[in-house]
């Protein structure tokens, strides 16, 4: 089973936020009263909550990772960068 997994590079500390892609923002919806038409939800682009809006995140093993029995790293999906 291990064979046909992609195995994480050693000097690999961040990888691009998984909210945002990378882009370091994201749109959000937010709710606008109006009580005419009985309101709706408003798109607007903020700095992403994942990441802070730097467009990467710290490598987790536990999310982001298979662990052999030696102790070596591959990827649970493949990698997207």
């Amino acid at each position: 089973m291990m064979s046909n997994l992609v195995p994480v590079d050693n000097d690999v500390t961040h990888i691009p936020c998984p909210q945002c892609g990378g882009e370091g923002r994201v749109e959000y919806e937010r709710p606008v009263v109006d009580y005419e038409r009985g309101g709706y939800l408003e798109g607007y682009y903020d700095e992403c909550d994942e990441c802070g809006g730097f467009g990467e995140v710290e490598l987790d093993p536990d999310r982001d990772c298979v662990v052999d029995e030696y102790g070596n790293l591959y990827w649970k999906d493949e990698p997207r960068f």
